[in-house]
């Protein structure tokens, strides 16, 4: 959450951090993204998880928002 208020000029972040760092975005989703697969493992939901992911996977390729 820290990088998105950055990015998003929340408080006095970026007077006091500078402009805001990509990579820095990118390491916080992969820290969510991994939280989200410890749950789906935890459950024992992987392939339910796989099958969710594939069928949003093929909507936005039909949808022309990725290829």
């Amino acid at each position: 959450a820290a990088q998105v208020n950055h990015f998003e000029n929340s408080g006095v972040k970026r007077l006091k951090h500078g402009e805001p760092d990509k990579t820095k975005l990118a390491k916080e989703v992969m820290d969510v993204l991994r939280c989200a697969l410890q749950i789906a493992a935890y459950y024992q939901a992987e392939g339910e998880l796989e099958a969710v992911v594939a069928h949003s996977h093929r909507y936005m390729q039909a949808q022309g928002l990725i290829e």
